[in-house]
């Protein structure tokens, strides 16, 4: 595909909130595993949130006065937020595990942070690939990969879910897990998202 400058400048962006939703998943990973710096870790996921949104802002703003733009506008805007919502998850995730000042980490929460990590950065090849026409294959590739990772953390969700509602968990305890889980499959889902948001652009695109 190619693109004059000012057009780039929107792959870029898109390249910018996706480096900070993998750098984020890469923090969430780590707090996934060990708690004992989750203070500094989720500071750290909120700032590239933070990050990921001035990014976002500036998609919309280039949006609202360009006349020529690389993809249609809706399909820009469903990147834009689709890219913003998986850091917002893995934010809130990481906020969660320190405001609820968790003590003991769930058997499969690192697998589920690894999986997450993995379809973060099957999304950002993705979205990289959007700007190579003749790497289809490979980008639809990356697609896919990113929704059989969605599968994956569906599945260590029921598990985690079960146990957790096995009635040897304290009853306070099940609700704190129960909210970060549900925050920690929305990042993934989110993953899974812009997967199809990108397929859907290659459709569109295949035959210009």
């Amino acid at each position: 595909m190619k693109l004059e400058p000012k057009e780039a400048r929107f792959f870029a962006l898109f390249d910018t909130i996706a480096e900070c939703a993998e750098r984020a998943a890469v923090e969430l990973e780590t707090l996934c595993r060990d708690l004992s710096d989750v203070e500094r870790g989720s500071r750290r996921v909120k700032s590239l949130e933070t990050e990921a949104d001035v990014a976002v802002h500036e998609i919309s703003k280039r949006l609202s006065a360009s006349m020529v733009v690389p993809l249609d506008r809706e399909d820009i805007l469903a990147l834009a937020s689709g890219l913003d919502d998986i850091v917002d998850c893995i934010e809130a995730t990481a906020d969660r595990l320190a405001l609820y000042s968790i003590s003991s980490l769930l058997p499969d929460l690192g697998e589920m942070g690894g999986v997450l990590l993995s379809a973060v950065r099957e999304v950002r090849q993705a979205v990289r690939g959007l700007q190579s026409p003749e790497g289809v294959d490979g980008t639809l590739k990356h697609c896919l990969r990113a929704n059989e990772l969605e599968n994956r953390n569906d599945q260590l969700l029921r598990l985690a879910l079960k146990s957790l509602f096995d009635g040897t968990t304290d009853a306070l305890a099940v609700l704190k897990w129960k909210e970060i889980l549900d925050q920690l499959e929305a990042a993934t889902d989110a993953c899974e998202d812009v997967a199809n948001v990108v397929e859907t652009i290659l459709v569109k695109h295949a035959g210009r």
